[in-house]
């Protein structure tokens, strides 16, 4: 599966995947991230990998950076695995006795960030086609809303002063609502407050503020 040209194209499909993920728990663009890479890495492995234009990527780019590669250790082929890492060693081994410079730096970024740097746009785009619709505002109101590396594409990509500071105002307000929870979370620790009980939401607003500043890794 690739990104579509345009998101426009495609703006009905993808926009109810949107709302469906604001449904869900944390960043709703790290979630739909998550599930793309792991479906690419998943065809990968039980599609591609003898595929002669796929392994002369990969031994390009070395193969993926160090969270792709676990996510594909993480899908539950080792023998898949293994023949994509034989032949990108065998290719360094290689390059190694007759161009040492060379080998030591892939010529390509890792395929799997790049598939999903795509669809990270596509989907920053779609959320800000429908910013201006009470649908998408009301589930947004009603989500854990964007990590802080989303808000920032999103905000830097819409035009509108209107839109954008309405978009800062709402996360500010969530943000508040869990610093509020984490510092209760704190001070609930104190030894002369140990009586009192620690809700359940103060008790996931660590968790809440890691999510929101550095997101969720996939």
């Amino acid at each position: 599966m690739t990104p579509p040209r345009s998101h426009k194209q495609k703006r009905s499909s993808i926009y109810f995947e949107l709302l469906a993920a604001l449904k869900g728990k944390g960043c709703p663009i790290c979630a739909l991230l998550t599930k793309v890479v792991k479906s690419y890495l998943t065809n990968l492995l039980y599609e591609n990998v003898n595929d002669g234009e796929v392994r002369s990527q990969l031994r390009r780019s070395s193969g993926f950076c160090r969270v792709h590669a676990s996510l594909l250790i993480s899908i539950g082929d080792p023998f898949g695995v293994a023949i994509i890492y034989q032949d990108i060693l065998q290719s360094v081994h290689d390059r190694l006795s007759t161009e040492p410079e060379e080998s030591l730096n892939p010529g390509l970024e890792c395929p799997a960030c790049v598939y999903r740097e795509g669809f990270e746009q596509m989907y920053v785009g779609i959320l800000i086609d429908f910013l201006d619709t009470e649908e998408l505002r009301s589930t947004l109101r009603s989500s854990d809303g964007l990590c802080l590396n989303h808000l920032a594409q999103a905000i830097d990509r819409i035009r509108e002063d209107d839109v954008r500071n309405e978009l800062l105002s709402l996360h500010e307000r969530k943000l508040d609502t869990t610093r509020r929870n984490l510092s209760e979370f704190v001070r609930k620790q104190d030894i002369q407050f140990k009586n009192e009980t620690v809700s359940s939401e103060e008790e996931a607003s660590c968790e809440q503020a890691i999510d929101f500043l550095v997101g969720k890794n996939d």
